[in-house]
């Protein structure tokens, strides 16, 4: 496992381009994924959430929890490298919603980009990589649920094409808060 402090930041701007590579996740990048997903989230959220319940999983409980998401055959991880550095990945698999039909809605769990990769183009990347894999794997939409306060992820999202379809519900991430998810969904077709 490669330390983020252990590899200088990415540089900024086209050159992440050139540097960047993606490739599907294995067990073994758990550890490194559960990093960029606990920075990530301690950041985008620390406005939303207090900070006392932003640190109520830590991250060997979140490194355990990706060992078991990367080991489920429903979903594919795609991760960002930056010079052999994981600085972001995404999450692709059937929907989970009780109204979607998981042969034709997909899923889009996660999208996370470490802090010190932030506004690099490496988030709209991985987004456009996902949603590319769920169009070749025939599914006709996809979805995601991120929180009706994030404004920043909403507006991140809304430049990439998704749309609020007025589904929303009690945020059921293991963080207990009483926020409200919003579901966002884009046409495939």
């Amino acid at each position: 496992m490669t330390s983020h402090t252990d590899i200088p930041d990415p540089p900024r701007g086209s050159q992440v381009d050139d540097l960047m590579t993606m490739r599907n996740a294995t067990l073994l990048d758990a550890p490194d994924i559960a990093d960029v997903h606990h920075a990530s989230r301690a950041a985008a959220l620390r406005d939303i959430v207090p900070a006392d319940l932003l640190g109520i999983m830590t991250l060997e409980e979140r490194r355990a929890r990706w060992e078991e998401w990367l080991a489920d055959p429903r979903w594919v991880t795609i991760v960002a490298e930056v010079g052999g550095r994981i600085v972001g990945f995404g999450t692709l698999g059937p929907s989970r919603d009780d109204d979607a039909d998981p042969e034709l809605v997909a899923e889009m769990p996660t999208l996370y980009v470490h802090p010190s990769s932030w506004r690099r183009g490496i988030g709209r990347r991985l987004c456009d990589e996902v949603v590319s894999r769920a169009a070749d794997l025939g599914y006709r939409e996809l979805t995601l649920w991120t929180l009706e306060a994030n404004r920043g992820a909403r507006l991140f999202y809304a430049s990439l094409g998704f749309a609020a379809d007025g589904v929303s519900k009690k945020d059921d991430d293991p963080v207990p808060t009483d926020l409200i998810a919003v579901r966002l969904r884009m046409d495939l077709t």
